[in-house]
């Protein structure tokens, strides 16, 4: 396998990072903070790194908040489907 440089994690970090895959991001970032040759390009990865980390924990927990809030949507939904269904049963 080919010595991957700064330059080629980095864009592959940027493209996770555009795709909004922030934790493949962080991984990439940090593997291009140990090959950087330079202070500024170790402590840029860091710094990216660390901010899509960030990145992800919030769109995970965002996302998971979207999935309860439509799970409590359809329990509510089929709680009055079944409410109907109860009441037209009564009425037979």
């Amino acid at each position: 396998m080919k010595n991957k440089t700064y330059s080629d994690l980095a864009n592959t970090a940027i493209q996770n990072e555009k795709e909004e895959k922030y934790e493949l991001a962080a991984i990439y970032w940090g593997k291009a903070k140990t090959v950087a040759t330079s202070l500024n390009a170790q402590l840029w990865a860091e710094y990216r790194q660390g901010h899509n980390e960030k990145r992800y924990s919030l769109h995970h927990s965002h996302s998971k908040a979207l999935r309860d809030q439509e799970n409590q949507r359809i329990a509510l939904e089929l709680k009055k489907h079944i409410d109907r269904q109860v009441a037209n049963d009564d009425s037979i």
